[in-house]
């Protein structure tokens, strides 16, 4: 099972957020800021029945901790690991998928802990999450729930943990309203966001760390421009 625990924020009739993901420092330090800032995290197992009475969720975030992600990508790419990698994220679009049809969610992170990955796996990393990101906007749309802002993230530092919970807390909805924006309308399109690396490293990090609307950036308002295909790499 991919994930071991569900996290769901709020109550569970009327969630704004939900974690999937296996527990780890990660998830702890999520579950930690969204107390923070006021709101109730609770923690059930994924095969407990809990996802089932979450019935009304804005966004999703999915977690793979630093010890999947070694078992991942932690050794060098063969016919065996890309099996390993391609059935991971099978089961991952379907858990997802499934869990926004669901409950209705909206906007969609899938989050991968790489501090324990070196510079190249982290790289194989991103580019396994962007086409995961791009599944599930697309089995998103033929199942009928569109449009759906779905973005993703590899961390490769420790002050990325602290950033991405406190963002998450910050960025809980709030008496039913969303500060990174309405959910989409009809003709949006999906953002795919990297967030790899510290910032201030370039333009691209800059603007997505900036202040608190740090989250915002993470799922965007829709926009009547349209958006690139896909998101540059760091250096580019």
């Amino acid at each position: 099972m991919i994930s071991e625990v569900v996290v769901a924020i709020r109550e569970l009739e009327s969630a704004s957020v939900v974690v999937l993901g296996r527990r780890s420092e990660l998830t702890a330090s999520m579950v930690a800021a969204l107390r923070r800032h006021g709101v109730t995290a609770i923690e059930e197992a994924a095969r407990g029945g809990s996802r089932e009475r979450v019935t009304a969720v804005e966004s999703m975030i999915l977690v793979v901790d630093g010890h999947r992600a070694e078992t991942l990508f932690g050794e060098r790419p063969s016919c065996r690991s890309r099996r390993r990698v391609a059935a991971w994220e099978n089961d991952a679009c379907d858990l997802v998928v499934t869990t926004a049809l669901d409950t209705g969610a909206r906007r969609i992170l899938a989050v991968c802990d790489g501090r324990r990955l070196t510079f190249g796996q982290r790289t194989r990393a991103a580019g396994v999450f962007r086409r995961l990101a791009r599944r599930i906007d697309y089995e998103c749309a033929i199942n009928g729930l569109a449009p759906v802002a779905t973005s993703y993230g590899v961390i490769d530092a420790d002050c990325d943990v602290a950033r991405l919970a406190e963002a998450a807390g910050r960025s809980t909805l709030r008496s039913g309203a969303s500060p990174a924006g309405p959910v989409p309308g009809p003709g949006a399109r999906s953002t795919h966001v990297r967030i790899q690396g510290l910032p201030g490293r370039t333009k691209a990090a800059r603007k997505v760390w900036t202040g608190p609307a740090w989250m915002a950036e993470m799922f965007p308002p829709p926009s009547q421009k349209e958006p690139k295909p896909c998101p540059k790499s760091l250096g580019e």
